[in-house]
């Protein structure tokens, strides 16, 4: 109940936010119409697009909810219910998003395997989600978060795929399925590409839950307070003891 309250309230804040909501849906579109006369990679840069605007989505949500986020955990939410809040929210919206451009896809291009390209998509939201979470609960900023990600999306782009380092970024299952899905039928890259989700959405999961329950942690009372809340007689007796 707490997570739906939670979730609730973070989908009408993001869509207070109207400008940067549409400009996040463009930002999908803008990368799809760039390599429209190249159907193969206009779907691939799609779905990255997707993920781009999904993690930074989560990215503003994550930033903008700090200090609500320290009164509702006073008020007696669970820190596992405000974060599992907020990343249903994203992901409502990442899903809603995908869907959207993959009808796109299927009605603008000759795609072979629709269901692959719904799993890239999948794979796109299920990551970005997360990781624009991560992102803003360690820096704690927008403009901070909104460069590391262009840090980490924008090398994912023009990383080339057979480079490693192509394979230690986040959204690089996007680019795994894409080879079994677009480019070939080895079931191999379906597999890896699926693990290569699966590895990072686990780290990103352990750093959001790490950050959130170090940063919503209920300190005790203080000494000095418990002092103060000493009855009188108690306060004399001390105070006998000392003379």
């Amino acid at each position: 109940m707490q997570a739906n309250a939670i979730a609730r309230a973070s989908i009408q804040e993001l869509l207070r936010r109207r400008g940067a909501l549409i400009m996040l849906i463009a930002l999908p579109l803008a990368f799809y119409l760039a390599r429209r006369d190249i159907p193969s990679s206009a779907i691939v840069v799609l779905a990255l697009g997707v993920g781009w605007a999904v993690a930074t989505l989560a990215l503003f949500n994550t930033v903008n909810s700090l200090k609500l986020d320290r009164r509702l955990r006073v008020a007696g939410f669970t820190a596992r219910a405000i974060l599992a809040g907020r990343l249903l929210a994203v992901l409502l919206f990442g899903l809603v998003l995908s869907f959207a451009y993959l009808l796109l896809a299927l009605l603008d291009q000759e795609v072979a395997r629709p269901g692959g390209v719904a799993l890239m998509m999948m794979c796109a939201v299920v990551v970005g989600a997360p990781l624009g979470m991560a992102v803003g609960l360690l820096l704690r900023s927008e403009l901070e978060g909104a460069l590391a990600l262009l840090i980490f999306l924008a090398t994912q782009f023009m990383t080339n795929p057979d480079r490693l380092l192509a394979h230690l970024l986040p959204l690089w299952s996007v680019r795994g399925v894409a080879d079994w899905a677009v480019w070939s039928a080895d079931s191999g890259k379906l597999i890896a590409g699926l693990a290569h989700g699966a590895t990072t959405v686990t780290v990103l999961i352990t750093i959001i839950t790490g950050a959130s329950a170090f940063r919503l942690r209920v300190h005790p009372p203080h000494a000095v307070l418990r002092e103060r809340t000493q009855s009188p007689t108690d306060t004399a007796t001390n105070r006998g003891r000392v003379e």
